[in-house]
Formats: C-alpha cells, structure tokens, sequence
C-alpha cells in the first residue's frame, strides 16, 4: 500500500507485441488487452485515469513497452503528464515481472486531456546499477548476483548465481548443445535467447499458445542448422537460433513426436515415420516391420525384431549396420533404444538362460561395441531408458564408461538426465549422481537437477525462476 502522503503508483507493461498489458495497482495485477496497439495502451492509462478520478488525487504512473519506458503522472482533471525524474539516490524501482523492455518511447494521447511527455530514462529491474561499468549493459528482466532459492544447487557449483530470469509458467528453459544460448519465453510471453553472461541476443513474441506447450522447449539440429523446438496440441513451431520468424509445422493427427536423438522424429501406427526438412514433414523409406527410434536431424536409426539397426535419410535407401557382437553373448534379440550416437541392444546370454540378457551400448554409425554385461531380468525395469553424459552412459542399471568401455551394474538405478560431466539418476528413490570418474553419490532431495551447461555454467529451475550457477 502508499504512505500517507504519498500519491498512488501503477505500474504498467506492455506485451512484446502490444495486444495486452499488465496493469499492478496496489501490488493486483490485471491484464488489459486491446484489439489494436494503440487501444491497449489507451485502455491501460486509463485504469490511471480512473483511479485518479476517483480518489481525487495524483496517480505516478511508471510503464514500459517492448523498446522503451517512462514515468508519467495521471491528474484527477483527466490529464497525463510528464514527470521529470527523481535524483539518481531517490530513484524508485521499477518491478518488471519478466516484461520484454528495451528503450524510451511515449505512451498515447488517452482519456480527457493529452498525454505530452518527455523521454525519461528508468532502472530496468531491481538489480540495475547504472554506475556498475564492470557489468555492462543491465538486460531487461535479469537480475545479478543473487542467491538460489527454495533449492540446493547441484554438486559443483554455487548457490550465488550469476543471473537469474523469470519463465512462463508451464514452460522450461532450453539450453544451445554448445553452451553459448539459453532460450527463455518469459512471463510476459515473449521468447528470449540469452548469452552466457545474460546479455540478450534477440527477442520477439512467443506466437504459440503458452498454455498448449507439450513437453520441454528445445534446441535441435535439422539438416545442418540448429532451431528452438515447441510442440504444441497440434503443430510443431521452430524458431531458428540466430532469431527470426518461426516455421509453423501443422501436426497430422494421431502422431507422436519424440526427440531421442535430439531433433524431432514424427510417428504414427499406420503411416511412414516423418521428419522436418526444408520447412515440411518428409517420409521416410523404411525397411519392412522396421520402427524408427530416433533421428538427429539429418539421419534416423531404424530397427526390426531380431535384427540390427539401419540409418536412413529422406530420399535414400536404408543403410544396413552390422553390430559387434559382445564377446560373452548369443543371438541379437532386439534394439531396446537409440539416441544420435548410440544404440542398445539386447543380445540372448551366452549360455541361453531366460533369466538373464547381455545389454550393450553400441556406436550409432559403425555399430562397434562399447561396453557390454549381463544383466538379470530380475534388475531391469519396464521403462528403462537410455541417457548419457560426456563420459559415462547409463540404461537401466547398466552404467557404461564411453571412453574406456567399462561397465558396472547398478540395481535400482534409473537414469534421468545428464549436464557435461555429470549423470543424473535415481537410486532406490534417491536421487543421485554419477560423476567423471564413475563416483556415485545421493543428493539431497531438493538439489536442483541442470537443464543444461551454459557457458560452463548450470542453468536449473526453482519457482518458475532460470538460475545460471557458475562452478565453485
């Protein structure tokens, strides 16, 4: 609430592409939405309006667009105003809630009088320390130097973060391959990619519905290039990654896309499996009874029951691949899963016990063995996945070094996720750690798990908030 004596504040935000704003009165946000620019901001200012009418006193209006803020004053006569601004030491804050703001631009001629106004330059979020050279340029909605909250920070690296960004409720960070980009859609619905240090990189309005996102943002290769993927109900949007206007991919019904290999793979029950290539879904040739298991945005890896796995591309015939044999093992039974670079298989035990299989993790391309054991079906799980890190891989309780080919058998392990050298995984429950060197080690219960490295920095998640922690 205002002091006594003081005169009521609004806050207003405008959206990125200006077809609502947000409008704090008392700490309650409302969404104003117009049906064009210009009638949203009018109806916005005039909530000022408004407010000043009724209680019969000056109304301090800070607001800001996509390119621009100002600080204004609404009279009880009718009348917008310019408000020169405070003294650098008296300066109030302006709360962003994750708006997209950028320069100094005016508001419009609203309600009873003219809105005349001089640009006047405002602190961009609580952080923003004009006389802090060492930083450069505050980005709009980032805040420095603070602390991770409501979680611990994953092994490594500090609870200090470097940055931190708020997200859009129902939507995930995505994090470039290389570690040079991180992808956000803010609260204001906007899609922002961000430097390793926070500074942004470009932005422009989120055109998907936000409420209609299935499953994480991504970053993906397709034919050679790297784009954000978002999979809603009924289509597939991509972004490219350098910015631009996204290419808008309509769903057939009835399919399914997955990303195993890291770009997306379309399958449906009765049709071809599909890929995006040149803005359009392409079908592949497949072998007969074969199912397409993950593509990596030029070739997908197929396989059928009892045989090894082929490479396709679109427009070319399947490549057979002739997988090594483990030394320990009988016949192939069949691929389990694949990713871009490697393939699990399953192979009969030597000695043909039922009871127990040789699981393998093989090269994707050559088909050479990596590492290999035999595992009781008694320790293997129905949703067993692959996931791998920079030098070991897990699927199931399999863990494989990737570089040495050494193996060891976890029962109870499930992986879940990997950041640079780290696997991630669940160990009777307990969420653990699989480091360089092989180590396991649990991990309290609300240590935040990376979506990624940044720049060698972990990016993780805590109330809708993107922290970037650096290493200690």
């Amino acid at each position: 609430m205002t002091a006594p004596g003081q005169p009521r504040r609004v806050w207003i935000v405008i959206s990125a592409d200006e077809s609502y704003a947000d409008v704090t009165v008392d700490g309650d946000v409302r969404r104003i939405t117009g049906d064009s620019p210009k009638r949203t901001r009018r109806q916005a200012l005039e909530v000022a309006l408004s407010l000043a009418a009724a209680t019969g006193n000056d109304v301090v209006i800070d607001a800001a667009d996509a390119h621009s803020s100002w600080r204004l004053m609404a009279t009880p006569g009718g009348v917008i105003r310019e408000l020169r601004p405070d003294p650098p030491t008296k300066r109030s804050r302006f709360p962003l809630r994750g708006a997209v703001v950028l320069g100094v631009v005016a508001l419009a001629v609203v309600g009873l009088g003219a809105a005349i106004a001089a640009r006047v330059p405002l602190p961009f979020s609580p952080s923003a320390d004009p006389e802090d050279s060492d930083r450069g340029r505050v980005e709009p909605g980032v805040d420095r130097d603070v602390e991770l909250e409501a979680r611990g920070a994953p092994p490594g690296y500090s609870e200090d973060a470097e940055w931190r960004i708020s997200m859009a409720g129902g939507t995930s960070p995505a994090v470039a391959p290389d570690g040079d980009t991180l992808v956000v859609v803010t609260r204001d619905e906007a899609l922002v990619a961000h430097t390793p240090d926070g500074e942004r990189q470009w932005s422009q309005p989120f055109v998907a519905d936000v409420e209609d996102v299935q499953g994480p943002i991504r970053v993906v290769p397709i034919g050679g290039d790297e784009f954000i993927s978002v999979v809603t109900s009924d289509t597939l949007w991509l972004w490219p990654l350098d910015g631009g206007d996204p290419e808008e991919l309509a769903l057939p019904d009835d399919v399914s896309v997955s990303f195993a290999g890291g770009s997306p793979l379309l399958t449906h029950e009765d049709e071809p499996p599909m890929i995006p290539v040149d803005g359009e879904f392409v079908e592949l040739s497949l072998p007969e009874d074969a199912r397409a298991l993950a593509s990596d945005g030029q070739l997908v890896v197929a396989a059928e029951a009892g045989e090894a796995w082929t490479l396709v591309e679109p427009g070319e015939d399947a490549e057979a691949v002739d997988a090594q044999e483990p030394g320990d093992a009988g016949d192939l039974t069949r691929v389990l899963t694949a990713s871009a670079d490697h393939v699990v298989v399953e192979w009969e035990s030597e000695d043909g016990d039922d009871d127990e299989s040789v699981i393998a993790v093989h090269d994707a391309e050559d088909g050479s063995l990596i590492g290999s054991a035999l595992i009781s079906d008694d320790d293997r799980g129905d949703e067993d996945r692959w996931q791998s890190a920079e030098a070991w891989g897990a699927y199931g309780p399999l863990l494989v070094d990737l570089n040495e080919g050494e193996t060891e058998v976890q029962p109870g392990f499930h992986p879940v996720g990997a950041a640079g050298e780290d696997l991630y995984g669940e160990l009777d429950g307990e969420l653990t750690a699989v480091d360089a060197d092989g180590s396991l080690s649990e991990l309290a219960g609300d240590t935040a798990r990376p979506w990624g490295l940044l720049g060698g920095r972990a990016v993780v998640v805590a109330e809708r908030d993107i922290y970037v922690l650096p290493p200690e």
